[in-house]
């Protein structure tokens, strides 16, 4: 699938699922936006992708904590 010239936002994406995800959403051309909970997992994830030459952006998300 052929992603180039739109984003993605996936949460969940310092591991698991939601890693594979992401990889697979850059991997297709998107530029992925990943959140995760874990600041040094979403920091992992994205050396990972840019080490790869992947477009990622991570940074951190509680989406179950609706005071920010």
């Amino acid at each position: 699938m052929n992603l180039e010239g739109h984003g993605a936002l996936v949460t969940g994406c310092g591991h698991g699922l939601g890693k594979a995800i992401a990889e697979r959403l850059a991997l297709d051309g998107a530029r992925v936006y990943g959140a995760d909970i874990d600041l040094n997992e979403v920091g992992e994830v994205e050396r990972e992708f840019r080490d790869q030459g992947l477009s990622f952006f991570g940074e951190t998300l509680d989406v179950v904590d609706g005071s920010h």
